[in-house]
C-alpha cells in the first residue's frame, strides 16, 4: 500500500505505509511534518526523562508551525516516529500512555499543544507514532515549560525556550521565526457577529416600508443582544498573552 501524504493515516495498513515511506527515504524523509527518532528508552528514571525531553521538544516544534505550510501534508498533522533510524525500523519500548502523557506534559504544559500517540506493529519492530494536531491561525506560541540538561550529551532545554520545526530538524526559534509565530497568533480568523433574519409566515398586502421597518427592528434587537455580551476591556493581543504567560516574557522585546 502506498502512503497517502495528503491526510493522516487511518488503520493499521495506513500507518504501516507511512512507516515504509519513512524507511524508504531514510533521513531524507525528515521534513517539516515528519521527524524520525531512533530507539528511545522509557525504562529507568534517567533514560525515561531523557527520552521524554527528546519527544517533548519535537512536539513543541511541530506545534509551532505555520498553518498554511502545515496543511500541505497529512491534513496539517505532524508525526514523530520513535523507533526508526534512517532506513531501518530499530524498534522502541512500549510505554504506558498515561505515563507518557504525564511526563510530556511537564515540558509542553497542561494547556500546551494537543497531541496523541499510537503504536505501529511493524514486522521489523515496534514504532511509536506521536501525532501533533494541525496548527491554526490564532494559536498561541508554545514554549517549553521546564528546563533540562544532560551532562552526558548535548541535550538541553530551557524553561521558556521556543522550538520550531524546519525541514530536517527541530531547533530553537530565531527572531524571524518569532515574528512568524507572532503573525500566526495575531491572525486569528474573523469571529465577528453573524446575524440571520427569518420570518416564518408570509407578507400579505403589507407596504414595503413596513417590511423594512420589521426587519430593521429585528436586526437592532439582535445587535443589542450581541453587543451586551462583548467584554468592555481592550482586545487581547500578543502583549496581553505574554503578560499572562511568563514563558513568553523571555523573548519579548
Amino acid at each position: 500500500m502506498e502512503a497517502d501524504l495528503s491526510r493522516l493515516p487511518t488503520g493499521a495498513s495506513g500507518w504501516l505505509a507511512l512507516v515504509d515511506y519513512a524507511t524508504s527515504l531514510g533521513d531524507l524523509s525528515e521534513v517539516g511534518w515528519l521527524e524520525l527518532k531512533g530507539a528511545l528508552s522509557f525504562t529507568g528514571r534517567t533514560d525515561r526523562k531523557r527520552s521524554v525531553v527528546v519527544v517533548s521538544r519535537a512536539i513543541l516544534g511541530m506545534a509551532n508551525r505555520i498553518p498554511d505550510s502545515a496543511q500541505k501534508h497529512l491534513g496539517g498533522y505532524g508525526v514523530v516516529f520513535v523507533g526508526i533510524d534512517n532506513h531501518s525500523v530499530v524498534g522502541t519500548e512500549r510505554v504506558d500512555g498515561a505515563v507518557l502523557q504525564e511526563e510530556v506534559e511537564k515540558y509542553v504544559g497542561e494547556g500546551g499543544p494537543r497531541w496523541d500517540h499510537q503504536f505501529v506493529e511493524h514486522s521489523d519492530g515496534l514504532v511509536l507514532a506521536l501525532v501533533v494536531d494541525p496548527p491554526q491561525w490564532g494559536d498561541r506560541i508554545y514554549a517549553c515549560r521546564k528546563g533540562y540538561s544532560d551532562k552526558d550529551t548535548t541535550l538541553a532545554v530551557r524553561d521558556g525556550e521556543i522550538f520550531v520545526r524546519v525541514p530536517g530538524k527541530t531547533r530553537p526559534a530565531t527572531s524571524y521565526d518569532l515574528s512568524q509565530l507572532e503573525r500566526r497568533l495575531l491572525s486569528a480568523p474573523h469571529t465577528g457577529a453573524a446575524v440571520r433574519v427569518e420570518y416564518d409566515s408570509t407578507f400579505d398586502r403589507i407596504a414595503t416600508g413596513d417590511v423594512r421597518e420589521l426587519v430593521e427592528s429585528v436586526v437592532d434587537e439582535e445587535a443589542e443582544g450581541l453587543l451586551a455580551g462583548l467584554p468592555s476591556g481592550p482586545r487581547h493581543g500578543l502583549s496581553s498573552v505574554q503578560d499572562s504567560d511568563p514563558s513568553l516574557r523571555r523573548w519579548r522585546g
